[in-house]
């Protein structure tokens, strides 16, 4: 079976080239940047105002990995 491909390989990273590469890129970008400002949020409602940097790399790191994931697979 031969995959789509929505990302091209530009030096060491990986730039969208279809309507899907992008699509994909923005829906995880959104969803995680909403998911650390929830996470933010709820952290201060709960009284943890220091620890307003462990939502950061929490959601970051792992939406980071899926679309690395995502890019190899469809390059």
């Amino acid at each position: 079976m031969q995959r789509e491909v929505w990302f091209e390989k530009v030096g060491w990273s990986y730039m969208p080239r279809h309507w899907k590469g992008f699509g994909v890129l923005t829906a995880v970008i959104l969803s995680t940047v909403v998911a650390i400002l929830l996470g933010q949020a709820m952290l201060d409602g709960l009284g943890y105002f220091i620890a307003d940097w462990l939502p950061f790399p929490m959601f970051l790191i792992p939406a980071l990995l899926l679309l690395l994931g995502i890019a190899k697979r469809h390059s």
